[in-house]
């Protein structure tokens, strides 16, 4: 089981790796090529974003945003971690379980980051891109990559978010330091 889902691994990243080599550099860690069309960060040493040609506008600088935000939080070292955990425990349930929920919050996680740092109300605009993204899939499951999943609950929670006040993150931060 365990050599089976890393050559699975191996395969789909090799696959995805010759699928991008046109990518063509259009300003650092940014790469841009026709042959995807789901933006997603590819690697874990020299995390590269990589997004598809027809994206413009408003809905590629939120879609940058996202996938830096993935970059700052280390998410592209962290998930190919959790899916070697994965291929050791391949037999175990639970262990797919929280594969599929460590990905379902780190994506959540991200959106609420981007929502969070924006200077105005972005939710709409961010769900529409969510949207136009997901009609867009290619169906490819690829392990290490980051692409756009769980779009419903995703658009849900980002129409759903609202901005924390200051005195609810000082009353948080009193908690953990408190419990700590």
């Amino acid at each position: 089981g365990t050599a089976g889902l890393l050559l699975y691994a191996a395969v789909s990243y090799a696959r995805l790796r010759r699928k991008v080599t046109d990518a063509v550099l259009v300003e650092p860690g940014v790469y841009e090529t026709d042959a995807i069309v789901s933006p997603f960060v590819l690697g874990i040493v020299r995390p590269r974003v990589i997004l598809p040609v027809d994206l413009t506008g408003e809905a590629r600088a939120l879609v940058l945003r996202h996938e830096r935000a993935h970059i700052v939080r280390l998410d592209h070292a962290a998930k190919p971690a959790a899916f070697l955990l994965l291929t050791v425990h391949w037999f175990n349930p639970l262990a797919w379980l929280s594969f599929y929920l460590l990905t379902k919050d780190m994506e959540m996680s991200v959106d609420e980051t981007v929502m969070q740092k924006a200077d105005s109300d972005i939710r709409a605009e961010y769900s529409k891109s969510l949207l136009s993204l997901s009609l867009k899939q290619s169906g490819m499951l690829i392990p290490l990559a980051f692409g756009e999943s769980n779009t419903k609950a995703r658009v849900k929670n980002v129409l759903n978010f609202k901005k924390p006040s200051g005195w609810i993150c000082v009353a948080a931060a009193v908690l953990i330091v408190a419990a700590a």
